[in-house]
């Protein structure tokens, strides 16, 4: 009965004594926790050596290449027309498309039959006005031998006055024969003005008459040309363009037939940057006679010319700025399969950079100081340095102060890259 009536006042004890007990359980597994937990290893503090690609930095004079493109252009091609107009009769075996002749090869023969009748009437005039003239210079050639009989006969008429003055002083001549000596002297002297006028008339008309045969003569010049024009031949060697005529055609003057081009003076155009064309002239480097190499690729094929600068254009590009260049290509004749109109690629040497280090782009860096490259020292460990940027020619970098000769220069880029940092080096 008593064991009873106590259980009763034991559970509200039971039940405060609990939470205490787990408080104290949970304290004692993190003090077993704590007490048997493994003892952390110490690491061992290391630096990491960064594997590089280096150049040998090497300082010599440099003139870059300018890789550009351009068009294979003729340096001499005439538009072929010919002087007189008729009717084609005959054209020669080298007139077509892309044919190829010879100086003074047959391109157009054009009827010559009215040509040849215009000559022939040229030439009767002359030879009619050349008769004249041949008149006219046996006319003028007897007055003239008139005109000295005549002075001689004056001659003869004074001297007889002489003579009756001299009769007629002594009583031996009469007064009448003095008198008819000296009418017979003034008709004389009559004759021989008459005569020296007839001589100067005859001269005009002579010079007249020449005049003439001086303007027939010169049309039947040019109508002997007029006859030899129709025989319209090559000037030059060259490869017949934009054929325009065939026999049976009629054809007029001036008419283009064909164009004609020399296959020995093609020149390449290409447009030189404002930035490329201001280095060369900004140094003082002259663009006329410099040397370059024309490519040409046709297929898998490759075809080389040399050429050399010649000339520039007048007037400079506005949209862009640049401005046409223009090289004579070497080497060629009528063989060359080069022909106008084809793409090809140019390699110009450019400005002279004297004393450069020539770099990859990828070893200058940009910083707030400046251009910067990495270097490797003795100890395998990275330098920076300060240098003076002088060019960027496409992928590389031209290096003035600041780099010496033979220094190795980092290529690679990594993004703990600094002074100081270890690295191993490739080559």
């Amino acid at each position: 009965m008593h064991r009873l009536l106590s259980l009763p006042r034991l559970i509200p004890l039971a039940k405060g004594l609990l939470p205490l007990v787990i408080l104290l359980s949970a304290a004692g597994a993190v003090a077993y926790l704590i007490d048997t937990r493994p003892e952390p290893a110490v690491a061992e503090s290391s630096q990491r050596i960064w594997p590089v690609a280096i150049v040998r930095a090497e300082r010599q004079d440099h003139r870059p290449v300018l890789d550009l493109f351009g068009e294979i252009v003729a340096g001499r091609a005439v538009d072929v027309t010919p002087a007189v107009g008729g009717d084609v009769i005959a054209v020669g075996p080298g007139f077509r498309e892309g044919g190829l002749v010879e100086p003074g090869d047959l391109l157009v023969q054009i009827d010559p039959f009215d040509y040849e009748i215009a000559l022939a009437e040229r030439s009767a005039e002359l030879a009619e006005a050349e008769a004249r003239l041949a008149e006219l210079t046996a006319r003028l050639t007897l007055e003239v031998e008139a005109l000295t009989q005549e002075e001689g006969m004056v001659a003869l008429d004074e001297a007889e006055v002489a003579r009756q003055q001299r009769l007629v002083a002594t009583g031996a001549g009469t007064q009448r024969t003095l008198d008819d000596a000296r009418m017979a002297l003034l008709t004389q002297r009559r004759a021989i003005t008459i005569r020296t006028n007839t001589i100067a008339a005859e001269e005009a008309r002579l010079d007249q008459q020449a005049a003439i045969v001086d303007r027939l003569t010169a049309r039947r010049d040019r109508a002997h040309r007029d006859l030899e024009r129709t025989r319209l031949t090559a000037p030059f060697a060259g490869i017949v363009d934009a054929v325009a005529a065939e026999e049976g055609q009629r054809i007029r003057a001036d008419d283009a037939v064909a164009r004609l081009i020399d296959p020995a003076r093609l020149e390449v155009r290409f447009l030189l940057s404002e930035r490329d064309y201001g280095q060369i002239v900004g140094a003082s480097d002259a663009l006329i006679g410099r040397e370059a190499e024309v490519t040409w690729r046709i297929g898998e094929t490759a075809l080389s010319f040399p050429a050399t600068v010649e000339r520039i254009d007048g007037t400079i590009q506005a949209a862009t700025g640049g401005i046409d260049v223009y090289a004579r290509l070497s080497d060629l004749d009528t063989a060359t399969p080069i022909r106008p109109g084809a793409f090809v690629a140019v390699a110009l040497p450019g400005r002279l950079y004297p004393s450069v280090a020539d770099l990859p782009a990828q070893a200058l860096f940009d910083t707030a100081d400046g251009p910067v490259v990495y270097v490797v020292d003795d100890a395998d460990r990275l330098e920076s340095r300060r240098v003076a940027l002088i060019a960027n020619v496409d992928d590389r970098v031209l290096i003035g102060d600041g780099l010496a000769g033979g220094e190795r220069v980092v290529t690679s880029r990594f993004a703990g890259i600094a002074d100081g940092v270890p690295v191993s080096t490739v080559d």
